[in-house]
């Protein structure tokens, strides 16, 4: 990039610094110059999010591949081609269109949902609870592949919800804080679609959308959680893994959450003032079927069904 183009100077102190207590490297300006000497203008623009500054975007992209500029370079270009022909194709069939079903019914078996206020910072909240993911039930609704687009079109919508608190917060919010409610997990919902689908959406994340978590609260996590997470973290960047902080109880992470969150703006699920993230209205009802002296059978049915 011409230097002329681009007349934003930025501070070396101060580039890529987190506002919201995670301590950064500091990026220096070399790093800056040398990047932007590889790229147009229009590709800079065009790998920022909405609302979002040159500074922020490549100091996303160089943190997350280590300031190893070949590697930032060609991890920009790559997000630059998938956006133009899978974003675009995702966000134009949206995401009922992406999955292939109605977005209620993946609600009942993978329960998650944008917050409809922040923390106190600013960050959008995402909860989710992952102890009641039913892999299985998944798997007949749509496939992983389709999975993913559907995680895109929340990830693209996500960056709304970043311009919105920058203009409410008056800096810029380009990073989430992310619930994850453990609660009736056990040790055999990890199955191998599960597996994968983790790690399908942590590259997902990790290639097209680097440094956009703030930080994570894993809740409720019973004990065995504890041999699930030593697989999960091996998905990970070891950057990602030290946002996250594993919480038991409810009296270990309920302070932790009313001091990051806030009453009033914590999901009614979490005992919070805030309003419900979750429909409260299945998609999906269970039927036993029975007759005499047979066995009985217990189905999943879409309700209005028979």
């Amino acid at each position: 990039m011409d230097k002329a183009q681009h007349k934003d100077k930025a501070n070396p102190s101060s580039i890529g610094n987190s506002d919201y207590g995670i301590e950064e490297p500091t990026i220096m300006i070399s790093e800056f110059d040398e990047i932007k000497e590889r790229l147009s203008l229009e590709e800079v623009e065009n790998i920022c999010m909405r609302g979002e500054s040159v500074e922020s975007a490549l100091g996303r992209y160089l943190q997350a591949r280590k300031f190893d500029i070949d590697k930032t370079e060609a991890c920009i270009r790559k997000r630059l081609e998938w956006a133009n022909s899978y974003v675009v194709k995702c966000v134009q069939d949206g995401k009922a269109g992406c999955l292939k079903c109605d977005v209620e019914e993946i609600l009942q078996f993978y329960p998650g949902a944008y917050a409809e206020s922040p923390d106190k910072v600013g960050r959008p909240i995402w909860y989710e609870q992952t102890g009641r993911v039913d892999s299985y039930a998944l798997n007949t609704l749509t496939s992983n592949e389709n999975f993913v687009r559907y995680h895109v079109c929340l990830m693209e919508e996500l960056q709304d919800k970043f311009l919105e608190q920058s203009q409410v917060t008056g800096k810029y919010v380009n990073k989430t804080c992310s619930i994850l409610d453990m609660k009736g997990f056990t040790l055999s919902m990890l199955t191998g679609e599960a597996t994968e689908i983790i790690k399908m959406i942590a590259k997902t994340d990790s290639d097209y959308y680097p440094e956009t978590m703030g930080a994570m609260f894993i809740i409720n996590a019973p004990t065995v959680f504890s041999m699930a997470w030593s697989v999960i973290q091996g998905f990970l960047d070891p950057r990602t893994v030290s946002k996250i902080r594993v919480c038991r109880g409810e009296s270990e992470w309920k302070p932790k959450l009313l001091e990051e969150i806030g009453c009033d703006n914590m999901p009614a699920e979490l005992g919070g003032n805030g309003p419900p993230c979750l429909p409260s209205n299945p998609a999906f009802k269970e039927v036993t079927l029975a007759s005499s002296g047979q066995e009985k059978s217990t189905f999943k049915v879409k309700k209005g069904d028979r």
